[in-house]
């Protein structure tokens, strides 16, 4: 291999190590959630060790515990900034449509799919192994961004854009077509996040069904 190959590797290497060294707690505790996120995804969280963890981007296991104590507050992490994102995004209120801000949420839900794959698997699937004090937080967590789906839901009814439909049950309804795509959802594939959140808006709004005559 060319000396100056060498060098080039060598300084590119310093470089890289020099910017992880700059990198603000903030940054690097997003490091951290991310990447266990996707670990936890690929390999199942109770078979990830806080080793791997540290392993996977590159420091010392006793870096990796300043940030973070144990697995159990990453996994905390993922679920508090999972349902934090769709809160601040939605809790706001907005000069939008019901239907509009209907859209905005399947839209965002979905996004996550493309955006936080290793969030969505990781909240959906190991809620239950949260400690229960941090369970009963991410619970109010959801309840509130229920809550908020709801009353689209009803601001709509009451508008006129959505006909009188059974607030809890249509919820239902629309959590349950956008959050379980993470079970199938493929970044990579033939439909954007966008584009499915658009087909699944526009047969809540019509129906699949024609009229019969």
């Amino acid at each position: 291999m060319p000396k100056g190959t060498t060098v080039k590797a060598g300084t590119a290497h310093s470089t890289h190590i020099a910017n992880r060294r700059k990198m603000s707690s903030g940054a690097r505790r997003d490091e951290i959630v991310n990447k266990a996120a996707l670990l936890f995804d690929s390999s199942a969280y109770s078979s990830t060790s806080m080793e791997d963890i540290a392993t996977a981007i590159g420091i010392a296991k006793p870096t990796l515990y300043h940030y973070f104590k144990s697995k159990g507050e990453i996994l905390f992490e993922i679920h508090g900034a999972l349902i934090e994102h769709l809160l601040a995004r939605h809790a706001v209120p907005s000069t939008s449509t019901p239907s509009e801000r209907m859209l905005a949420i399947m839209e965002d839900i979905l996004g996550l799919m493309q955006s936080h794959p290793g969030h969505m698997r990781v909240f959906f699937e190991h809620y239950r192994e949260l400690p229960e004090e941090q369970k009963d937080i991410i619970q109010e967590k959801r309840a509130q961004f229920q809550e908020i789906v709801e009353q689209v839901i009803t601001d709509g009814v009451k508008s006129g854009e959505f006909r009188n439909v059974d607030i809890r049950l249509t919820s239902f309804q629309i959590f349950g077509a956008c959050i379980w795509a993470y079970q199938w959802y493929i970044p990579n594939g033939r439909l954007k996040s966008h584009e499915i959140a658009r087909q699944f808006y526009s047969q809540m709004m019509e129906g699949i069904g024609t009229k019969l005559s």
